[in-house]
């Protein structure tokens, strides 16, 4: 008896943590301010700015930052991934105009460049295409973008009428470009072999497939 009653002790005890453990694990996911942050990819030499924010694509290609005001990156945690904001240092007071920010760490882009969105994405690939990804809803998928130039007003938006994208900065002019297929291959028209291998990709439309070619692109470009 004194077993039996063991085990069912044992067994509320197991089911009541278990529930502890998956209200504590929805809550964390829930702190914007306690997330763990995804793989970061330091900002090779060639590519790096100095710290400070960057009012326009103009001083951002110069590398002339605002460094009068000091940020802390906060990290977000959204439906379709990770967003930043600024903070001005020692307050709650977000900065939303900037065309990018650079920490010494990572570059940060303002998501007002290319669509109605108030907040920051980090770039993760760099090159003359500086790779990044966001959530961009599909009235902007098939807009030519300049520099500049965003994909039109737009909400957060939701699984029914977005997807989360791949977008390059091309650092020489300043466009932004929302990677479709189509706009992929343009992009890779340049490297034969690329365009060739990307066209036989069964998964084009993967992040992780899109983000390899654009690094290969990088590397083919900064090779000649």
């Amino acid at each position: 008896m004194q077993r039996f009653n063991f085990l069912i002790t044992f067994f509320i005890y197991f089911f009541i943590s278990s529930g502890f453990w998956v209200s504590a694990q929805i809550e964390s996911d829930l702190d914007y301010d306690a997330i763990a942050a995804p793989p970061e990819e330091k900002i090779i030499q060639e590519w790096a700015v100095p710290v400070g924010t960057y009012d326009n694509f103009n001083t951002f290609k110069s590398k002339t930052a605002n460094e009068a005001i000091k940020y802390t990156v906060r990290q977000r945690r959204e439906f379709w991934g990770y967003s930043y904001q600024l903070l001005i240092e020692g307050t709650k007071k977000r900065e939303n105009k900037a065309y990018a920010y650079s920490d010494g760490e990572a570059i940060y882009l303002n998501a007002r460049n290319f669509r109605a969105g108030n907040y920051f994405v980090r770039i993760e690939s760099y090159g003359k295409y500086h790779f990044f990804r966001s959530w961009v809803q599909r009235s902007g998928f098939n807009i030519g973008l300049g520099v500049g130039v965003g994909v039109g007003p737009m909400g957060v938006g939701n699984g029914n009428n977005g997807a989360l994208q791949g977008l390059v900065l091309n650092t020489e002019n300043g466009e932004i470009i929302i990677l479709t297929p189509k706009k992929m291959k343009i992009l890779l028209s340049s490297q034969p072999e690329l365009l060739k291998a990307y066209s036989g990709e069964k998964n084009r439309r993967q992040l992780d497939i899109i983000e390899s070619y654009i690094i290969a692109l990088n590397n083919a470009t900064a090779n000649r």
